[in-house]
């Protein structure tokens, strides 16, 4: 069964973002996929603005025989991801395109209440608002907010008591 026109997408996407510029035929030498599913799925991905063509091979010095291919790159500035550190006493945000590549960069000072939630929560709104501005970028480009922790979390199971279980 072929895959699913958004898995192919996915995967498409995913290779993108392991090279630099590439062609039809590099992608599908890569992934698998075949000539018509890779094509569909470039098309795809510019249209949502992840891709974008650039000029062909001829452009671009490459050409050899037959008909130019067609030649693709992840676009970065498909969208700005902001990593943020709250330790105990300062907050930092850095804002970054979809490679990596650091844009801005903001620092944010807790204070004396830095344990208090409110305290901690308009800092991490200020910090990240001033990375975004040092990099020149509108906030509606993040799109995708998310979190992590460096602390290991164990989750708790609680078993309901039964009747005649001795718990409760």
């Amino acid at each position: 069964m072929p895959p699913h026109r958004g898995t192919s997408a996915g995967t498409l996407l995913a290779y993108a973002f392991a090279v630099r510029a590439f062609t039809a035929t590099e992608a599908i030498d890569a992934t698998g996929l075949t000539r018509s599913t890779v094509l569909a799925a470039c098309e795809e991905l510019v249209r949502l603005g992840w891709v974008r063509e650039l000029d062909d091979a001829r452009a671009a010095g490459e050409y050899r025989i037959g008909r130019p291919a067609r030649r693709y790159e992840l676009d970065d500035a498909a969208g700005v991801v902001v990593g943020v550190d709250a330790g105990q006493h300062r907050v930092t945000a850095l804002a970054a395109d979809v490679r990596g590549t650091v844009l801005g960069r903001a620092e944010g000072n807790l204070g004396a209440s830095g344990l208090d939630v409110a305290v901690r929560l308009a800092v991490l709104a200020e910090t990240v608002a001033a990375a975004l501005a040092d990099a020149a970028v509108d906030p509606e480009r993040c799109s995708s907010p998310s979190s992590a922790s460096p602390h290991r979390w164990t989750p708790v199971v609680r078993r309901r008591a039964t009747a005649g279980s001795g718990t409760g």
